[in-house]
């Protein structure tokens, strides 16, 4: 009886720690996607068929550029939100 319970307990030690020392993608800390495609978009709204001619993208009414400066708060709960934050 003692040995079954010997070679129980080395078997399912052997398995924890081949389980628990092989690299998973979510416990390294470079991975940050996997298995993911590029942003993009299929639809382009232009504002005319001029700007549509001229593939001129930026200049429809309906794109806006994201880059600039952000404001960011930190807040531990949404209740410590001040109230003209946006």
């Amino acid at each position: 009886m003692t040995d079954k319970i010997k070679l129980i307990t080395l078997l399912y030690s052997i398995s924890f720690f081949s389980f628990s020392t092989a690299q998973q993608p979510w416990n390294d800390l470079r991975v940050m996607e996997q298995n993911k495609l590029a942003p993009h978009t299929l639809v382009i709204p232009y504002g005319d068929e001029a700007a549509l001619d001229s593939l001129d993208y930026y200049g429809s009414p309906w794109c806006r550029l994201l880059n600039g400066k952000w404001r960011f708060m930190y807040v531990a709960r949404p209740a410590d939100i001040p109230r003209k934050f946006y």
